[in-house]
């Protein structure tokens, strides 16, 4: 290493100055602070062996986070990082992390709180797949995430208001999913992929993990009440790597029509009537309506078969008691 000395002439209204100076050659020198941890890792598709390129990523602490979505891209994660000085993140404290592997499928993040944490991948041509624990850091241990072949249901609802701001409809997990846990237990995942129905009522889901089973429900949003109905719920039968197909037509088999009314036969709009099969073997299956300003409703699509019939009405609350 060497010093050069310099001279810097400044020029000061009528006079000069001459400042002597002097830089330093070599290496740069860097500011010390604390280690970042690593997490990092690779995306595979089903076999195991081929890397997926760009694939999505989301993760969360176990104890404090959450994660929730329903497709490659619109998978949201969050939880509170550690502060310092009440506004700035603690090195090392960040407790989530939304983001994509590159080309080749790796991915490294920087920065995270040492713990437990959950971890979604997906890719829309490879598939999904939901860890409920992993450990960071793992700095030259590489987590090798494998996405489940890709899975996904598909079909056509018809009869339906199509409008997206009143009516959509979503794939919903059952209690037998694996990673969805009791209310109030942790690992705090809600995978519901949203379905986007076109001009004719055709659908097609996001990929799905493997495991557990699933539920087509449509709601409706009563906008002038606030709250969503559920007007269609049945189950679906998904098999890892294939596409379930499902065709609903609300136009044809039986109907159940009425009319609702109060105390005093006032009509009673906006409320949910809903019809449910009796027979054991259609547990899960519902058809529903939100009824009309003068009270009444229909129920269309509906088989053959003795039905229990159930009406909720919007509340506000008045008081506490």
């Amino acid at each position: 290493m060497s010093t050069i000395r310099r001279l810097v002439l400044y020029g000061l209204g009528t006079g000069l100055m001459l400042i002597a100076g002097s830089a330093v050659r070599g290496e740069p020198q860097q500011a010390a602070g604390p280690k970042l941890n690593v997490f990092e890792g690779r995306v595979f598709a089903n076999d195991g062996t081929t890397p997926v390129p760009l694939a999505y990523l989301a993760v969360a602490e176990v104890e404090t986070g959450f994660i929730s979505g329903g497709g490659p891209g619109e998978v949201f994660a969050g939880a509170p990082n550690e502060k310092v000085l009440l506004f700035f993140t603690k090195v090392n404290g960040r407790r989530s992390h939304v983001g994509q592997a590159d080309a080749e499928g790796r991915f490294r993040i920087e920065g995270l709180k040492a713990g437990n944490y959950m971890l979604v991948a997906s890719s829309e041509q490879h598939g999904v797949v939901i860890l409920t624990k992993v450990t960071q850091p793992n700095e030259g241990n590489p987590l090798k995430v494998v996405l489940t072949a890709p899975t996904f249901v598909e079909g056509t609802i018809r009869g339906l208001a199509l409008d997206p701001l009143i009516t959509y409809a979503a794939l919903r997990p059952s209690s037998a999913v694996p990673w969805l846990p009791n209310p109030g237990d942790a690992p705090r995942i809600f995978y519901q992929p949203q379905l986007g129905l076109d001009s004719q009522g055709k659908f097609r889901s996001a990929p799905l993990p493997a495991g557990g089973k699933w539920s087509l429900v449509v709601d409706q949003h009563v906008l002038a009440r606030n709250f969503a109905a559920t007007i269609l719920e049945r189950p679906v039968e998904v098999e890892v790597g294939k596409s379930a197909v499902i065709e609903v037509d609300l136009t044809t088999g039986q109907r159940i029509e009425g009319r609702i009314t109060g105390p005093t036969g006032e009509p009673l709009p906006d409320v949910v009537v809903t019809a449910r099969p009796t027979a054991s073997s259609e547990t899960g299956y519902a058809y529903g309506a939100v009824t009309r300003s003068d009270g009444s409703y229909a129920i269309g699509g509906l088989a053959s078969g003795d039905y229990r019939l159930e009406a909720k009405r919007w509340a506000v609350r008045t008081g506490f008691g």
